[in-house]
């Protein structure tokens, strides 16, 4: 982790968003104290103008999937079944007072 005084950050920032934009943390101290990290934003989070799905990706409504669907094998995969006597509707109503 880098290392910089709140004066040193502001006067060289440019250089400081470099380095974070390389994958470095700078770590920003102010009269001797830590108050403040630079660090590279979640790949997941960076937003181009316009992109609502990614909005709602940062600001947390939507969480994506940690890996791509294999389509092939979700399709050769055998589907659920419901437990006897309970309906697609009883499912959904029990997960939902479940949470």
């Amino acid at each position: 982790m880098l290392r910089a005084t709140a004066t040193e950050a502001k006067n060289s920032l440019g250089k400081y968003l470099a380095k974070v934009r390389a994958g470095d943390t700078v770590l920003i101290i102010l009269r001797g104290t830590p108050i403040a990290t630079l660090s590279p934003v979640d790949a997941r989070l960076q937003i181009e103008e316009g992109d609502e799905f990614a909005a709602l990706v940062a600001n947390g409504t939507f969480d994506p999937p940690p890996k791509k669907l294999n389509v092939a094998e979700f399709f050769a995969s055998d589907a659920p079944t419901l437990p006897p006597g309970m309906t697609a509707v009883d499912l959904i109503n029990w997960v939902r007072e479940e949470r």
